[in-house]
């Protein structure tokens, strides 16, 4: 978000996974995330403000909490919190008008895509984040399937059994695993116990998609959007662009031993 704002000059140090996905941050240092940090490796860098993203790990809050660095927690549950969330850190860095006019931009497209989908028929849509426990995605993810045409069949961020999946038999499968870094795994879910009778794996309609793309509360899920648009309405958006072929390449390799 902030190299979006144009601020990455207020930045002194990154966690690995935004200096893998931002280039405009290489050479920065890299320190742990909120399931990693640790006081010692962030007093040295003498950051006056640490901006955290959920999900978080009780002890590194407390221990950060406890040296008294100055952290600011996010966890946002749908896009409005989001929304907020850039709200947010663009005052925090002294962008307040870049921030806005990047969540009017997300706006902007989402309700675009929903116009364009409200009268289409909706295929039924299991939107996985993890597969053990078996996880559904984030609710803002599930906004994001709504918006491009689908229709959610299980609860947002909830633990699974195998038995809600297979009742619900759905027609599409997204998966995108949490930190997986595109890793999720159609053959996995394949080769799961009865699922070889869904209609999404008869039809071959498993879509993975990279992590970042649809759970980093960022710009990146506008991407996210489009691809989903395209996976579950070719008939009115077309096939994937060639753009957006990566996203799902990437994310497509066998890796059972997970």
């Amino acid at each position: 978000i902030i190299d979006e704002l144009g601020r990455v000059d207020r930045l002194v140090a990154v966690t690995k996974d935004c200096a893998r996905l931002t280039p405009s941050v290489q050479g920065l240092h890299v320190v742990g995330d909120a399931w990693s940090a640790s006081p010692e490796e962030l007093e040295p860098l003498e950051a006056n403000l640490v901006i955290g993203a959920s999900p978080y790990k009780q002890e590194v809050v407390a221990n950060l909490i406890q040296a008294r660095t100055r952290f600011v927690a996010t966890a946002a549950w749908g896009l409005a919190e989001i929304y907020d969330d850039i709200r947010m850190i663009g005052r925090l860095v002294d962008a307040s008008e870049a921030a806005e006019a990047l969540v009017v931009r997300m706006q902007r497209e989402i309700a675009e895509t929903r116009a364009v989908t409200r009268d289409l028929v909706r295929p039924s849509v299991y939107c996985e984040v993890w597969m053990r426990p078996v996880m559904s995605s984030p609710k803002w993810v599930y906004e994001l399937l709504e918006a491009a045409g689908g229709a959610p069949v299980t609860p947002p961020a909830a633990i699974l059994e195998a038995s809600a999946v297979l009742a619900a038999n759905p027609e599409v499968v997204v998966m995108a695993w949490f930190g997986a870094i595109g890793r999720s795994n159609p053959n996995e879910f394949r080769r799961r116990e009865g699922y070889s009778g869904l209609r999404a794996v008869v039809e071959d309609r498993i879509v993975p998609v990279r992590d970042e793309f649809l759970n980093a509360p960022c710009q990146h899920l506008l991407t996210g959007l489009r691809i989903l648009k395209h996976a579950l309405h070719p008939e009115r958006f077309g096939p994937l662009p060639s753009e957006l072929l990566p996203h799902l390449r990437a994310a497509s390799t066998d890796v059972g031993g997970l």
